[in-house]
C-alpha cells in the first residue's frame, strides 16, 4: 500500500483524532495518508460502542476495543481513498485492515500480536472513506507500518488546519457518554466472531428512564447509530419497540463483529427482563 505520510505535532487526544477526520474531508480523495502520533497522554482513545474507560477516554468514530494509552505508546491512522459509485462497505475496509497486520497473530477481535507486543487495530470510515487504526507500543505498531506500507511523499499538517469543529465534538460529554448511574438491567452476549455486544438500561417506573448498546464491534455511521439506541429511552419496554429499532438498525447502520440477529437477540432479553419487572 503506498500512502502519503502527514507529519503533524498535536498537543491532545482529541487534536489527534480530529486530524484524522480533517484528512478524511480535506485531503484529495484518490491517495491513501498515513498519519503516525506519539500517544502520551493517559486518556483511553475507546471505540464508540465501548463501555466507558477508567481514568478518562475520547471516543474514536470507528467502535472496536479501548486502545492502549501512555508511555511509549503510538497511534496510527490510515485514511483511504473514496471508492467511486458504490460506498466502500464497512466488511471491506475490516478486511484491508486484516491483511494489513497479516504478519501479526491474533490475540482476540482487533488485537494482534506483532513484533512482541500487543496491538489494538479498528476500521470504520469517515465520509465514506476506510479508516485503519492502530495503536500500541512504538515498535510493534512502526513495524506493522514498515511491514505493509510505503510512504510515496511527505507532507506537514499544520494543527492550524485540524478542524475545531471535530475538536469540540469529540471532547464533549454527549459524544463520549457513559452511564447515567447504575443500571437495573443487563444482558450480554459474545458474537460468533468472539465479540462482545450488550444492553444496560435504568428502568424507573413503567418507563426506561436511559438505555445504552454497548461493546467492541465496528459501527458505521456512529452519529445514527447513537440516535438510534436514544429512541429506546422514555417508553415502556414495549417488545414492539424492539422490532421498530431492528427495522432502523438494518436499514441505516453498518456492524463487523455483531449480525442484526445478535442485536435483537440482546434487546429482546433485555426488554423481556423490563417487562417482566415492569408488570407490563
Amino acid at each position: 500500500m503506498d500512502a502519503v505520510l502527514l507529519e503533524a505535532s498535536l498537543t491532545g487526544p482529541e487534536e489527534v483524532l480530529a486530524a484524522v477526520e480533517t484528512v478524511a474531508l480535506h485531503s484529495a480523495v484518490d491517495e491513501w495518508y498515513l498519519l503516525v502520533h506519539s500517544w502520551p497522554w493517559e486518556k483511553r482513545a475507546i471505540g464508540i460502542l465501548h463501555l466507558p474507560a477508567g481514568g478518562g477516554y475520547v471516543r474514536r468514530a470507528s467502535g472496536g476495543p479501548a486502545f492502549p494509552a501512555g508511555g511509549d505508546t503510538v497511534y496510527a491512522a490510515l485514511v483511504g481513498p473514496r471508492r467511486p459509485g458504490a460506498p466502500i462497505p464497512l466488511r471491506d475496509v475490516y478486511e484491508q485492515l486484516r491483511r494489513l497486520v497479516a504478519p501479526c497473530s491474533s490475540a482476540g477481535p482487533l488485537r494482534y500480536e506483532c513484533w512482541g507486543a500487543t496491538v489494538a487495530a479498528a476500521a470504520g470510515k469517515l465520509a465514506q472513506r476506510p479508516v485503519i487504526e492502530l495503536a500500541g507500543p512504538r515498535d510493534a505498531v512502526l513495524g506493522v507500518v514498515r511491514e505493509s506500507v510505503s510512504t510515496v511523499e511527505s507532507e506537514p499538517l499544520p494543527r492550524e488546519l485540524v478542524r475545531r469543529e471535530s475538536v469540540e465534538r469529540l471532547g464533549s460529554p454527549e459524544w463520549n457518554w457513559g452511564f447515567p448511574g447504575e443500571p437495573t438491567h443487563r444482558a450480554e452476549t459474545r458474537t460468533s466472531e468472539g465479540f462482545t455486544l450488550g444492553a444496560a438500561a435504568r428502568l424507573e417506573g413503567p418507563l426506561i428512564a436511559w438505555l445504552r448498546l454497548y461493546g467492541d464491534i465496528l459501527v458505521y455511521p456512529p452519529a445514527q447509530a447513537l440516535l438510534l439506541v436514544d429512541q429506546l429511552q422514555g417508553i415502556p419496554p414495549a417488545l414492539p419497540a424492539v422490532l421498530e429499532f431492528i427495522n432502523g438498525w438494518a436499514t441505516l447502520v453498518e456492524t463487523v463483529g455483531a449480525g442484526i440477529g445478535d442485536v435483537e437477540a440482546v434487546l429482546r432479553g433485555l426488554f423481556e427482563n423490563m417487562v417482566r419487572d415492569a408488570g407490563l
